[in-house]
This record gives structure tokens, sequence and C-alpha cells, in this order.
């Protein structure tokens, strides 16, 4: 998979919510026959995603295994840390230094868009099949 933009992933992201919105207006409307095609097409997207994903899996492994390990205690290490890193820009004019910030930082912003991509698209499928599931059990309880 070519490597997107972070413009590109978050065009993505709210083209997943905006389906996410159509899903739940399908559920409130009871409209099982688009639940279930939406389902359908979730099922084939995250068999894609799960493809792709896995050929990604070994470059993201040890930066994601961290990220699960420090994600609760980082944030306000982060916050420290960039505002100490502006501190410090402002002082330097290191470019190479400045490049090298710069891209780690776009790489972390595409990494959380792709994690809330998955979450969204995760999200919503349980929620169809949790209302496929109940309209199953209703239509078999006995009246």
């Amino acid at each position: 998979m070519p490597e997107q933009t972070a413009s590109e992933l978050l065009t993505r992201l709210a083209q997943k919510a905006k389906a996410a919105e159509e899903s739940a207006a399908a559920v409130r409307a009871k409209n099982h026959a688009a639940l279930e095609a939406r389902c359908n097409a979730i099922e084939t997207s995250l068999e894609e995603s799960e493809a792709e994903l896995e050929a990604e899996a070994e470059q993201a492994k040890s930066k994601m295994g961290q990220m699960n390990r420090t994600l609760h205690g980082h944030l306000a290490e982060k916050r420290a840390a960039i505002k100490a890193d502006l501190d410090a820009q402002k002082a330097s004019k290191d470019a190479k230094r400045a490049i090298r910030r710069a891209d780690n930082a776009e790489s972390d912003a595409v990494l959380a868009v792709g994690f809330a991509l998955d979450a969204i698209e995760t999200a919503e499928y349980e929620v169809i099949n949790a209302v496929l599931a109940r309209a199953e059990a209703d239509a078999l309880a006995p009246a």
C-alpha cells in the first residue's frame, strides 16, 4: 500500500464517519437490508484493511508496541516535550534536526489517523452486528 498523507487519511476518516452515520440512520429506520449490505461491505473492507495491515505490520511492530505500552502516560510527557522542543527549536538553527522532527511528527499523525479509521470501522461493525443479532433473536423469540 502506498504511503498516504495525513490529508488523504483524514479524508478517508471523514468518509468512514459518514458511512457510520448512514448506518446509524439505517438502525433508527430498522432498515435490515441496508444494514446487512453495509455489514457485508464493512466485512470486505475489514478484510482488505487486515491484508494491508499485515503487509505493514513488520515496519510498525516496534513502534505500535511502544505506543500501546506508553499511551496513557505518554500524553502529558509529549506535551511537555513539545513545549521543550519548541523552545529549543527557537534557539536552534539546525535544519536537519527540524526536518527529522517534522518527519517524525507527520509519521505519528498518519499512524494515529490509521488507528482512528480502524476503531470507527470496527465500532460500526459491532453496532450493526448487535442490531442484526437482536433482530434475529426477536424474530425467533415466542410472541
